[in-house]
């Protein structure tokens, strides 16, 4: 269990360059190697508190949503990048899914998103195989940076207490 507090949902564009069409990301309807880690309660509505409308889901829609998703991308000859999207704060924020207790009610916050940093970073160290899929060629950010860059208000937080 961890905390999703008002969390945004994961969707997808079909066109990498922005201008394709929306999608829901489902099982049966995502990119290529991309999957949900972590989704919100059977019992979840989506409603809208600020404009522009969603593109791919709508307000009223109820269910269970994706909240974070991974994409494992591997260029040609390299070793996988792994893409964290997430729709809530995982360390920082109002109350980040690192929390670790809500209410009195324990949470496994800070355990579910160790996992998810440290199964990101054993990702990258894959050798590239043949049914990994094709990227553009360039780099893009590692999740070594994203680990750094999260525990960064954690020690500042240490500090002033």
């Amino acid at each position: 269990k961890i905390l999703a507090h008002g969390p945004g949902v994961i969707a997808w564009v079909d066109n990498p360059d922005g201008s394709g069409s929306w999608h829901q990301l489902k099982p049966n309807l995502k990119p290529q190697d991309a999957y949900v880690i972590v989704h919100s309660s059977n019992s979840s509505d989506i409603t809208e508190n600020n404009p522009p409308a969603g593109k791919a889901y709508s307000a009223g829609s109820t269910g269970q949503f994706p909240i974070i998703a991974v994409q494992i991308v591997t260029p040609k000859g390299k070793k996988p990048d792994v893409i964290i999207v997430s729709g809530e704060t995982p360390i920082g924020g109002y109350e980040p899914m690192w929390t670790s207790e809500y209410y009195k009610v324990p949470l496994d916050g800070p355990q579910v998103i160790s996992n998810i940093f440290a199964w990101s970073l054993e990702m990258t160290k894959k050798p590239e195989t043949s049914s990994s899929s094709s990227g553009s060629g360039s780099s893009i950010c590692g999740p070594a940076l994203i680990v750094g860059l999260a525990a960064l208000p954690l020690l500042l937080r240490k500090k002033r207490e």
